[in-house]
């Protein structure tokens, strides 16, 4: 069962990726740039996707969305 920060995760993949529809991007384009399946896009994107992707998998949506992910140290 996923976790909530996996839900979390899944949720705010799939808000950056209908952003980026929105603004003429696509599905297509965006798992193409990111090597996955059409299918996990889509998927994250209207919310059907259940599993949590690797970290490898969500770092390279995130660069074909031109971000990077940064994994910086917990303020103690």
């Amino acid at each position: 069962m996923p976790t909530s920060t996996g839900e979390d995760l899944m949720h705010e993949l799939g808000r950056m990726i209908a952003d980026a529809c929105e603004q003429g991007d696509s599905n297509v384009s965006i798992a193409e740039r990111a090597g996955v399946q059409k299918d996990l896009i889509s998927g994250l994107r209207n919310g059907t996707y259940r599993a949590t992707p690797t970290v490898a998998r969500v770092e390279s949506i995130l660069k074909a969305l031109g971000f990077r992910l940064e994994i910086v140290p917990e303020n103690k």
